[in-house]
C-alpha cells in the first residue's frame, strides 16, 4: 500500500534571493504509512543562518507564509546560525511562532557546531566564549523556541494509536562528531 503526505518546504537562496521565500509542495509516497498519517502536512525549514538576516519584517512574512500552509508537523533541518548563538537574539519571537499540532522537531546543522569559526587559527575571541558554550547556547535556543531537538535519538509520533518514528542524528560531516563516536563506542582506528 502506498500513502502520501504533502511536504511543504520554505526555502531561501543567498544574496539576491535572501528573502524570496517560496513554498514548494511535494507529495511523498511512503510505503506502509499508517492510515492516520495520510494527508498530514509536513513543513520543512532549513538553513536559517540568522547571522545573515537583517530584515525582521521579511522574516516575519516568511514564517507567516509557512504557517499559512497549516502544517501538522514541522521539521527544522539545521543551520540556525552562521557562527554564534546570539545571532538569533532578534529572531526568537519570530521563530517561536513556529508551532504545529504534532510538534516541531529539529536537528543541528554543520554551522550550529561553530566549527567554521572556533576552529580557525585566526579566531579573535572578543566574546570570551568557548566553542562548547556557544554550542550549548545554540541547543538552548531550540528549547526556548519550543522545538524538540533530536541529537542521535528518536521520537514516536502517535495519531489514533498508530505511530511513526522520527530519528534525528547529529551532523557527522565534521571530524569532531566522528571522534566523539569513536570514544563513546570504544572503536579503535587501526
Amino acid at each position: 500500500m502506498l500513502s502520501s503526505i504533502p511536504l511543504v518546504a520554505l526555502t531561501r537562496g543567498f544574496i539576491s534571493n535572501l528573502y524570496d521565500y517560496q513554498i514548494k509542495q511535494v507529495n511523498l509516497i511512503l510505503p506502509d504509512l499508517p492510515k492516520s498519517f495520510e494527508g498530514k502536512i509536513i513543513a520543512q525549514i532549513s538553513d536559517i543562518h540568522a547571522g545573515s538576516l537583517y530584515n525582521l519584517n521579511a522574516v516575519k512574512k516568511g514564517i507567516s507564509l509557512l504557517l499559512s500552509q497549516k502544517p501538522d508537523i514541522i521539521f527544522f533541518t539545521g543551520d540556525l546560525v552562521n557562527d554564534f548563538a546570539d545571532e538569533m537574539d532578534d529572531y526568537l519571537s519570530i521563530f517561536g511562532k513556529l508551532t504545529a499540532p504534532l510538534g516541531v522537531f529539529s536537528i543541528l546543522g554543520n554551522h550550529d557546531y561553530g566549527d567554521y569559526h572556533f576552529n580557525r587559527f585566526h579566531f579573535n575571541n572578543e566574546r570570551k566564549l568557548t566553542k562548547q558554550q556557544n554550542l550549548s547556547n545554540v541547543k538552548d535556543i531550540h528549547l526556548k523556541l519550543g522545538w524538540q531537538l533530536l541529537l542521535n535519538e528518536s521520537k514516536e509520533i502517535v495519531v489514533n494509536n498508530e505511530k511513526i518514528t522520527l530519528v534525528g542524528v547529529e551532523n557527522w560531516g565534521g571530524e569532531q562528531p566522528i571522534q566523539l563516536w569513536r570514544s563513546r563506542s570504544g572503536h579503535v582506528q587501526g
